[in-house]
């Protein structure tokens, strides 16, 4: 497998993967996972967009279903998903408890 190809990888766990950096079409950032919460078909993923050192960011949950988890064959991590930043800014805001 190539470096820059990915797989699927099981074993990715919320604590690896928080900071992760989200792309979304054209291999473009839109974000960042900031936490994961549940697993499987439960799991729930906070993501941060925009903004600077947190001032101006927006936090919204988006479901397991809209990212992808991979690992290359580097060992870097990697989030993509198929939805827009305008389609992520729709998503539940996230309000820390």
């Amino acid at each position: 497998m190539a470096e820059n190809e990915t797989k699927q990888r099981p074993d990715l766990g919320g604590a690896i993967l928080d900071g992760a950096p989200l792309f979304g079409s054209g291999d473009t950032r839109v974000g960042t996972i900031v936490q994961i919460h549940g697993a499987g078909p439960s799991m729930q993923v906070i993501v941060s967009m925009g903004g600077i050192l947190g001032i101006g960011e927006t936090v919204v949950v988006v479901t397991h279903e809209h990212i992808k988890f991979t690992r290359a064959d580097d060992g870097s991590l990697r989030a993509t998903t198929t939805l827009s930043v305008g389609e992520l800014k729709t998503m539940t805001p996230h309000s820390p408890e």
